[in-house]
């Protein structure tokens, strides 16, 4: 069996160990062995059945004894004669240094940690005690209020610093144990602000599902005045159109009017090739209208 590397931390980690494994030769094999498990699951789920059949039907005819020892030996039978006999798939297997069923992806992870650069992350992201993380907590257990704590612990650092500018003055081996004080303090701080951030998360995520809002309204009240600006735009030039085709028609229908009443004027004393022409004319105004 193969032996995973050590871990390493990395911004660029090299690729993990088993990378070689998914070769194609391997992949195929792989596909074939699904393909032959299922094959071999149907087969097996079909000759239960019929076994089943059987013994109800032998339950009829035959005593109480001979039923079980027949079925026993069904039982015994069944997946034996069921395996489907491939050597090349069973070479393939024997070949291989790892399990086939390693290439199939892992299923997701529920619980415990997981490695990423080389560190154990937990699968639920909680915030630990201070007890947990080996410091001393200075504020009561419990519900809090986490103002006035950190109000209390940012007068407390305060003053635990002026101690320091004095232990500094009169005795500066001591220093570090108000080092450690101020330390303390401020873990202590920085853990009740910390419990803030899923608060502070479910709030960003209001303002931004806000602000995705407000703008997709205003794109819909862009869209809806433009579209009613269209609108008007379109009705003015469809009463252009209709007062255009009036005026057009009443000027044909007078045309019309004046060439047949000169016509009907000048018909006594013109050709019978002139009238003819002129009828002509008429007719086309008259389509033409």
């Amino acid at each position: 069996m193969e032996e995973p590397p050590a871990q390493q931390s990395s911004a660029f980690p090299a690729p993990p160990y088993y990378f070689q494994r998914y070769s194609q030769a391997n992949l195929a094999l792989l596909e074939k062995y699904k393909a032959h498990q299922a094959s071999a699951s149907q087969s097996k789920q079909q000759a239960i059945a019929e076994s089943n059949i059987d013994n109800a039907s032998d339950d009829q005819d035959q005593p109480k004894d001979d039923v079980d020892s027949n079925s026993v030996e069904r039982e015994k039978k069944t997946p034996d004669e069921l395996e489907l006999d491939d050597p090349e798939l069973t070479a393939g297997l024997a070949a291989l240094p790892f399990p086939i069923l390693a290439l199939e992806p892992p299923p997701p992870v529920k619980s415990g940690v997981y490695w990423q650069f080389g560190r154990p992350w937990p699968i639920r992201e909680t915030i630990g005690s201070l007890e947990e993380q080996g410091c001393e907590q200075l504020y009561p257990k419990g519900p809090i209020d986490r103002v006035k704590e950190l109000k209390k612990l940012n007068h407390s650092a305060v003053f635990n610093f002026l101690e320091l500018v004095h232990t500094l003055a009169t005795s500066p081996s001591e220093f570090p144990v108000k080092v450690d004080q101020i330390r303390m303090i401020f873990i202590n701080m920085h853990h009740i602000i910390n419990e803030y951030r899923p608060h502070q998360a479910r709030e960003t995520l209001k303002l931004m599902m806000q602000d995705q809002l407000s703008r997709k309204r205003q794109e819909t009240a862009a869209l809806r005045q433009t579209c009613e600006d269209l609108r008007k735009q379109l009705a003015t030039l469809r009463e252009m159109v209709a007062d255009s085709t009036n005026t057009t028609r009443s000027n044909v229908a007078s045309t019309t009017t004046t060439t047949t009443a000169m016509t009907s004027g000048q018909n006594m004393n013109l050709p019978a090739s002139a009238i003819g022409a002129g009828s002509t004319v008429a007719c086309d105004i008259e389509m033409a209208t």
